[in-house]
């Protein structure tokens, strides 16, 4: 239903459905999405679809209206071919919670996070190139959990002065803001924000810095306005999830109201060191004032940090959305932090 209104909002707005030039985009996006029938990797696979940035990188409303009609036009495919299509409501979601993009950027490094993080096992994704009254959309298929290219395809369309528009058109914080209102009310004003309340569970983590070196000694801190349960979780710049907390030290995530909670501690013995690749980590905290667990089990293995495995996190990732979604909204908070790893 979000769908069709933000089609007829954009549609009503720009007046794009009825140009040449946009049955030529939503032609060539169908004809694209025909070529996968056949691909012998999609049988039995679940596929997402995500951004489709410019050359530089940036997240353009047009890039948010492309992954959208590509997402319908697998849709109508993926019986005949042997796939499920993992909806882009739940691809964004995890982008959205993750902040797996950068200001306006697309993480390029996303593919294994998403994989990881939703059941996504391909992800459809790729390039809109400007070629002056002309365009190219590039499509790719990734392998979510070796990387490998699946599949690839390419076709043009033609430009007019609508669609530059949604060309140079800002998606706002990320590439899910696909065709919504918000493209028209980036005109108005925007509204006060009402002032927070400090009753109301709030949590924070943050790095001694922004920008680290692979190698380099990192530590969090972790701090919640009222007692809490928190886990924190590290989604690496290799894809790999890590629960920072809580660990082998703090077994327990219940932390009191006002306490600062250091990982790793000044007195833990050992650094926690910033692994390869390059890219961005992100590290989100999640805090709720009842007594949920996100991750199950113990550190009786000795190890100081739990890493998951793709289907555990895969399986941390549900239980995590269907506790969140039960619990009223002031009783639970989450922070996401970026921080850049450089060589």
């Amino acid at each position: 239903m979000t769908r069709v209104i933000a089609a007829l909002v954009l549609a009503a707005t720009l007046g794009i459905v009825a140009r040449a030039e946009a049955q030529d985009l939503v032609a060539a996006l169908r004809t694209l999405a025909t070529r996968l029938d056949g691909v012998a990797e999609l049988r039995g696979k679940n596929i997402g679809v995500t951004a489709f940035p410019t050359p530089a990188g940036q997240l353009t409303a047009l890039s948010a209206f492309v992954a959208d009609q590509f997402d319908e036009a697998i849709v109508g495919r993926a019986g005949a071919n042997g796939f499920t299509v993992v909806s882009r409501a739940q691809i964004c979601q995890v982008i959205r919670e993750y902040k797996l993009w950068l200001d306006d950027r697309y993480d390029s490094a996303a593919s294994k996070k998403i994989g990881n993080l939703t059941p996504a096992d391909l992800l459809l994704s790729g390039q809109l190139t400007p070629l002056g009254r002309t365009a190219t959309v590039s499509v790719g298929l990734l392998d979510t959990k070796t990387g490998r290219l699946v599949w690839k395809g390419s076709a043009s369309f033609g430009v007019n002065d609508d669609i530059k528009r949604l060309l140079d058109s800002r998606a706002g914080t990320d590439a899910c803001m696909a065709n919504e209102p918000a493209v028209v009310a980036a005109t108005l004003p925007a509204p006060a924000a009402p002032a927070p309340d400090p009753a109301r569970l709030s949590v924070r983590v943050s790095a001694e810095k922004t920008t680290y070196r692979i190698g380099e000694n990192v530590r969090f801190r972790l701090h919640v306005n009222r007692d809490a349960y928190v886990t924190l979780v590290n989604v690496g710049t290799s894809g790999d999830v890590t629960v920072l907390f809580p660990n082998r030290l703090h077994p327990d995530h219940f932390v009191r109201g006002g306490q600062e909670i250091l990982i790793p501690p000044h007195d833990a013995g050992f650094t926690l060191r910033v692994q390869p690749p390059a890219g961005t980590d992100h590290v989100r905290a999640i805090a709720t004032i009842d007594p949920v667990k996100f991750v199950p089990g113990d550190f009786t293995g000795g190890a100081t940090f739990r890493s998951l495995d793709r289907v555990q996190t895969r399986s941390m990732t549900v239980e995590m959305n269907k506790e969140l979604d039960r619990i009223a909204p002031d009783r639970r908070a989450d922070h996401v932090i970026s921080v850049d790893v450089r060589p």
